[in-house]
Protein backbone atom coordinates (compact mmCIF):
# COMPACT_ATOMS: atom_id res chain seq x y z
CA UNK A 1 0.00 0.00 0.00
CA UNK A 2 1.42 2.88 -1.43
CA UNK A 3 0.87 7.07 0.34
CA UNK A 4 1.65 9.39 -1.81
CA UNK A 5 1.79 13.26 -1.42
CA UNK A 6 0.49 16.14 -3.46
CA UNK A 7 3.68 17.93 -5.06
CA UNK A 8 4.30 21.37 -3.33
CA UNK A 9 2.60 24.37 -5.09
CA UNK A 10 5.90 25.38 -6.10
CA UNK A 11 7.19 22.49 -8.17
CA UNK A 12 5.56 22.01 -11.48
CA UNK A 13 6.51 17.77 -11.12
CA UNK A 14 3.76 15.68 -10.58
CA UNK A 15 3.95 12.94 -7.79
CA UNK A 16 5.26 9.78 -8.95
CA UNK A 17 3.14 6.84 -8.58
CA UNK A 18 5.37 4.17 -9.52
CA UNK A 19 4.49 1.23 -11.93
CA UNK A 20 0.64 -0.04 -12.20
CA UNK A 21 0.38 -3.13 -9.34
CA UNK A 22 -0.68 -6.12 -10.74
CA UNK A 23 -4.06 -7.02 -10.74
CA UNK A 24 -5.38 -9.64 -7.59
CA UNK A 25 -7.40 -12.20 -8.57
CA UNK A 26 -11.29 -11.27 -7.73
CA UNK A 27 -11.93 -12.66 -4.80
CA UNK A 28 -8.45 -11.64 -2.76
CA UNK A 29 -8.69 -10.07 0.27
CA UNK A 30 -7.82 -5.69 0.03
CA UNK A 31 -4.44 -4.84 0.58
CA UNK A 32 -4.26 -3.60 4.76
CA UNK A 33 -4.41 -0.05 4.79
CA UNK A 34 -1.21 2.04 6.33
CA UNK A 35 -2.03 3.68 10.03
CA UNK A 36 -3.16 6.87 9.36
CA UNK A 37 -0.49 9.59 9.99
CA UNK A 38 -0.91 11.93 12.96
CA UNK A 39 -1.94 15.44 12.07
CA UNK A 40 1.19 16.47 13.92
CA UNK A 41 3.23 14.78 11.36
CA UNK A 42 1.10 16.43 8.28
CA UNK A 43 3.09 18.32 5.96
CA UNK A 44 1.70 21.45 5.97
CA UNK A 45 1.79 22.47 2.47
CA UNK A 46 0.47 19.59 0.80
CA UNK A 47 -2.50 16.53 1.13
CA UNK A 48 -1.60 12.81 1.84
CA UNK A 49 -3.28 10.46 -0.80
CA UNK A 50 -3.79 6.72 0.03
CA UNK A 51 -5.12 4.38 -2.31
CA UNK A 52 -8.08 3.00 -1.06
CA UNK A 53 -11.97 2.09 -1.52
CA UNK A 54 -14.93 4.88 -0.70
CA UNK A 55 -16.33 1.99 2.35
CA UNK A 56 -12.93 2.15 3.42
CA UNK A 57 -12.22 5.35 3.52
CA UNK A 58 -15.44 6.10 5.64
CA UNK A 59 -13.87 3.62 8.60
CA UNK A 60 -10.52 5.37 8.09
CA UNK A 61 -9.84 6.57 11.58
CA UNK A 62 -7.95 9.91 10.20
CA UNK A 63 -8.49 12.27 13.18
CA UNK A 64 -8.42 15.45 10.59
CA UNK A 65 -10.39 16.32 7.29
CA UNK A 66 -10.15 14.18 4.61
CA UNK A 67 -12.20 13.75 1.21
CA UNK A 68 -12.15 11.12 -1.10
CA UNK A 69 -12.17 10.60 -5.16
CA UNK A 70 -10.86 8.71 -8.00
CA UNK A 71 -10.05 5.47 -5.78
CA UNK A 72 -7.91 7.76 -3.32
CA UNK A 73 -8.70 9.06 0.17
CA UNK A 74 -7.57 12.44 0.69
CA UNK A 75 -5.88 13.50 3.96
CA UNK A 76 -5.96 17.20 4.40
CA UNK A 77 -3.68 19.20 7.00
CA UNK A 78 -4.97 21.43 9.93
CA UNK A 79 -6.25 24.81 8.29
CA UNK A 80 -4.99 28.18 9.34
CA UNK A 81 -6.43 29.75 12.00
CA UNK A 82 -7.07 32.67 9.02
CA UNK A 83 -9.03 29.97 7.01
CA UNK A 84 -11.13 29.03 9.77
CA UNK A 85 -12.22 32.32 10.44
CA UNK A 86 -13.20 33.28 7.18
CA UNK A 87 -15.22 30.44 7.09
CA UNK A 88 -17.21 31.24 10.27
CA UNK A 89 -17.59 34.70 9.29
CA UNK A 90 -19.21 33.67 5.56
CA UNK A 91 -21.42 31.31 7.58
CA UNK A 92 -22.35 34.00 9.79
CA UNK A 93 -22.93 36.84 6.99
CA UNK A 94 -24.76 34.61 4.97
CA UNK A 95 -27.44 33.14 7.60
CA UNK A 96 -28.09 36.55 8.96
CA UNK A 97 -28.64 38.31 5.32
CA UNK A 98 -30.35 35.05 3.52
CA UNK A 99 -33.41 33.44 5.65
CA UNK A 100 -34.49 30.07 4.56
CA UNK A 101 -30.99 28.76 3.98
CA UNK A 102 -28.10 27.21 6.08
CA UNK A 103 -24.64 27.85 5.73
CA UNK A 104 -22.67 24.84 7.37
CA UNK A 105 -19.14 24.15 7.40
CA UNK A 106 -17.33 21.19 6.17
CA UNK A 107 -20.44 19.59 5.73
CA UNK A 108 -20.06 16.21 3.31
CA UNK A 109 -21.45 16.94 -0.29
CA UNK A 110 -22.37 13.21 -2.15
CA UNK A 111 -21.22 14.21 -5.92
CA UNK A 112 -21.00 10.59 -6.82
CA UNK A 113 -18.53 10.03 -7.94
CA UNK A 114 -16.06 11.97 -5.08
CA UNK A 115 -17.39 12.75 -1.97
CA UNK A 116 -16.23 16.35 -1.11
CA UNK A 117 -15.57 18.68 2.42
CA UNK A 118 -16.39 22.11 1.60
CA UNK A 119 -15.68 24.92 3.71
CA UNK A 120 -18.95 26.31 3.12
CA UNK A 121 -22.10 25.06 1.59
CA UNK A 122 -25.47 26.99 1.21
CA UNK A 123 -28.68 24.82 1.29
CA UNK A 124 -32.28 25.33 1.72
CA UNK A 125 -32.63 24.56 5.94
CA UNK A 126 -35.34 21.75 4.84
CA UNK A 127 -32.56 19.93 2.69
CA UNK A 128 -30.27 19.01 5.63
CA UNK A 129 -30.39 16.04 6.63
CA UNK A 130 -28.25 13.52 8.92
CA UNK A 131 -25.28 15.84 8.55
CA UNK A 132 -25.28 15.30 5.20
CA UNK A 133 -25.95 17.88 2.24
CA UNK A 134 -27.62 16.36 -0.56
CA UNK A 135 -26.37 16.87 -3.89
CA UNK A 136 -26.59 20.38 -5.52
CA UNK A 137 -26.06 22.53 -3.13
CA UNK A 138 -27.33 26.08 -4.07
CA UNK A 139 -24.09 27.38 -3.62
CA UNK A 140 -20.39 25.71 -2.62
CA UNK A 141 -17.19 27.85 -0.87
CA UNK A 142 -13.74 27.09 -0.71
CA UNK A 143 -11.28 28.76 1.34
CA UNK A 144 -7.84 28.37 -0.78
CA UNK A 145 -5.51 27.22 1.87
CA UNK A 146 -1.17 25.82 0.43
CA UNK A 147 -2.55 22.45 0.00
CA UNK A 148 -5.44 22.98 -2.08
CA UNK A 149 -4.92 25.94 -4.18
CA UNK A 150 -4.77 23.73 -7.25
CA UNK A 151 -7.51 21.27 -6.41
CA UNK A 152 -9.73 25.10 -5.27
CA UNK A 153 -9.31 26.38 -8.68
CA UNK A 154 -9.16 23.63 -11.38
CA UNK A 155 -10.68 19.84 -10.23
CA UNK A 156 -13.80 20.88 -7.57
CA UNK A 157 -15.14 23.91 -10.11
CA UNK A 158 -15.56 21.25 -12.73
CA UNK A 159 -17.00 18.51 -10.08
CA UNK A 160 -19.29 20.85 -8.33
CA UNK A 161 -20.39 22.31 -12.40
CA UNK A 162 -20.90 18.86 -13.67
CA UNK A 163 -23.41 17.96 -10.46
CA UNK A 164 -25.32 21.20 -10.91
CA UNK A 165 -24.47 23.52 -8.08
CA UNK A 166 -25.91 26.77 -9.53
CA UNK A 167 -22.38 29.24 -7.72
CA UNK A 168 -18.98 28.68 -6.37
CA UNK A 169 -17.06 31.32 -4.57
CA UNK A 170 -13.14 31.37 -4.31
CA UNK A 171 -11.62 32.74 -1.35
CA UNK A 172 -8.31 33.37 -1.17
CA UNK A 173 -7.17 34.54 2.25
CA UNK A 174 -3.34 35.56 0.80
CA UNK A 175 -4.43 37.97 -1.70
CA UNK A 176 -7.36 38.64 0.38
CA UNK A 177 -10.30 38.02 -2.41
CA UNK A 178 -13.60 36.42 -2.88
CA UNK A 179 -14.34 35.48 -6.64
CA UNK A 180 -17.89 34.79 -7.22
CA UNK A 181 -18.72 32.30 -10.30
CA UNK A 182 -22.64 31.29 -11.45
CA UNK A 183 -23.34 28.67 -13.41
CA UNK A 184 -24.26 28.62 -17.42
CA UNK A 185 -26.59 26.23 -17.28
CA UNK A 186 -23.68 23.87 -16.30
CA UNK A 187 -21.70 24.54 -19.41
CA UNK A 188 -19.04 26.85 -17.54
CA UNK A 189 -18.51 28.97 -14.72
CA UNK A 190 -19.09 32.74 -15.15
CA UNK A 191 -17.96 35.55 -13.12
CA UNK A 192 -20.47 37.32 -11.13
CA UNK A 193 -18.49 39.14 -9.06
CA UNK A 194 -14.57 40.17 -7.20
CA UNK A 195 -14.74 41.01 -3.81
CA UNK A 196 -11.24 42.68 -3.51
CA UNK A 197 -9.28 45.91 -1.64
CA UNK A 198 -10.34 47.66 -4.71
CA UNK A 199 -14.02 46.33 -5.27
CA UNK A 200 -15.17 46.12 -1.24
CA UNK A 201 -18.55 45.45 -1.61
CA UNK A 202 -21.09 43.47 -3.79
CA UNK A 203 -24.64 42.37 -4.09
CA UNK A 204 -24.48 38.36 -4.40
CA UNK A 205 -28.10 37.00 -5.29
CA UNK A 206 -28.38 33.55 -4.08
CA UNK A 207 -29.78 31.90 -6.58
CA UNK A 208 -33.42 33.78 -6.03
CA UNK A 209 -33.41 33.00 -2.23
CA UNK A 210 -32.49 36.08 -1.11
CA UNK A 211 -29.32 38.40 -1.39
CA UNK A 212 -26.43 38.71 0.80
CA UNK A 213 -23.93 42.08 1.23
CA UNK A 214 -20.28 40.87 0.89
CA UNK A 215 -17.86 43.26 2.35
CA UNK A 216 -14.20 42.99 2.60
CA UNK A 217 -13.35 44.52 5.53
CA UNK A 218 -16.09 42.39 6.78
CA UNK A 219 -14.87 39.01 5.92
CA UNK A 220 -10.95 39.79 5.73
CA UNK A 221 -10.73 42.46 8.48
Amino acid sequence: MSITLDAPRTSAVKPNRGRAAPARPSNAAPAPLPPPPSLRDMPRDRNVHIPMSREQWWEYPFEGKSEWADGEAILMPPAAPAHSIIQSRLARIVGSEVPGVEAPTEFGVDIGRSYRVPDLAITKAARLRDGVVPRRPIVVVEVISPASRRTDRVRKPAEYLAEGVGQYWIVDPSRETVEVMVSDRGKQWLPLATIDADNPIAEIDIAGHGVVTLRHEEIFQ
